[in-house]
């Protein structure tokens, strides 16, 4: 029992530090985030110690008053692993409203350990604490592409191809 707690102990010690490493552990998707888009939380599971879920496991969502978003997921461990320095684990948030977030990623070992208010136990952590902004959309802006001069300068030019048309029929009739 004693080998299980201490192998327990060091799989989870070395899953908060793995955020350390030339790649990071967690990211958020897609880089240049709109009030449009829905933004993904990425992990990099495969990088060691490489962890697995099910999407069948609950998971964890708080977003607070001052932007800070705590997400929860259940996290095993496995091996051998297949270092691929990508992000291969997602879960989607949704859509965010305008502003500059903070996300911190935690870890817990089984479903039932998911808190079910942020007053509960977190987990783990899992790589750095993020920062992102989220941008509004731009309102479209209206061009005036004819100002008051340009219309009279078209009146007049009309004019003179009404007056030159009218004036070529009229010698036209007269033969």
């Amino acid at each position: 029992m004693k080998k299980i707690i201490l192998l327990y102990l060091l799989f989870w010690n070395a899953l908060s530090v793995a955020g350390n490493s030339a790649f990071p552990r967690t990211g958020v998707l897609p880089e240049h985030i709109t009030v449009e888009d829905a933004v993904r939380i990425s992990i990099a599971a495969h990088i060691p110690p490489c962890i697995g879920s099910s999407d069948s496991y609950p998971t964890f969502f708080h977003l607070s008053e001052n932007n800070h978003i705590t997400f929860v997921f259940v996290a095993y461990g496995y091996s051998p692993c297949p270092y691929i320095y990508d992000f291969t684990m997602f879960y989607d948030i949704g859509t965010l409203s305008a502003g500059d977030y903070t996300l911190q990623v935690y870890t817990v070992g089984g479903p039932l350990d998911i808190p079910q208010s942020i007053n509960d136990p977190l987990g783990y952590p899992l790589g750095e604490l993020l920062e992102f902004s989220v941008q509004g959309v731009a309102e479209p802006v209206s061009v005036p592409f004819l100002s008051a001069w340009a219309i009279g300068l078209l009146m007049v030019l009309m004019f003179l191809t009404v007056y030159g048309f009218r004036k070529t029929e009229t010698r036209k009739h007269r033969a």
